[in-house]
């Protein structure tokens, strides 16, 4: 049985493993990912997530709360959201996503917002079913590293 449940430090190694499987063109620096999840962990902005079963830890979602002047509310952005290969299908995500809706209409978030990869069309097609609108806007994200 899948039991969703908040993420802990002990949970590292294998966090590290799932996003290995979400982002399987990089190198993943467990070092920095466990120094993020500390901070995000103590953090009133944060919520860490994760799908175990039989004490493994087969799923994760992140969500980050923020205030948003052009809502004038809070908004709710996932982070990642990532279920383990061998455990797809079965409605993990399904449940992962639910637990972040609610996390954030609890943090009193107006609207919840994620975003997906162009060429990821089953998982555009999952985010739809769970009643996500695909939204194109006139605009373009922009990204530079500063650090």
């Amino acid at each position: 049985m899948v039991e969703i449940r908040e993420i802990t430090v002990d949970d590292l190694e294998a966090l590290v493993g799932l996003l290995q499987q979400l982002w399987p063109e990089r190198s993943i620096d467990k070092g920095a990912v466990g120094r993020i999840l500390v901070a995000g962990l103590r953090s009133d902005n944060q919520a860490y997530i994760g799908a175990v079963e039989e004490c493994e830890l087969i799923g994760f979602c992140s969500l980050t709360v923020k205030n948003n002047l052009w809502l004038e509310a809070k908004s709710g952005i996932v982070d990642e959201l990532v279920v383990d290969g061998a455990h797809r299908g079965r409605g993990v995500g399904r449940r992962l996503m639910g637990e972040i809706e609610k996390i954030a209409r609890e943090q009193g978030c107006k609207r919840l917002d994620l975003e997906s990869a162009g060429n990821l069309t089953s998982a555009h097609e999952f985010y739809e079913r769970l009643g996500f609108e695909k939204t194109e806007y006139s605009s373009f994200f922009f990204a530079k590293n500063v650090g």
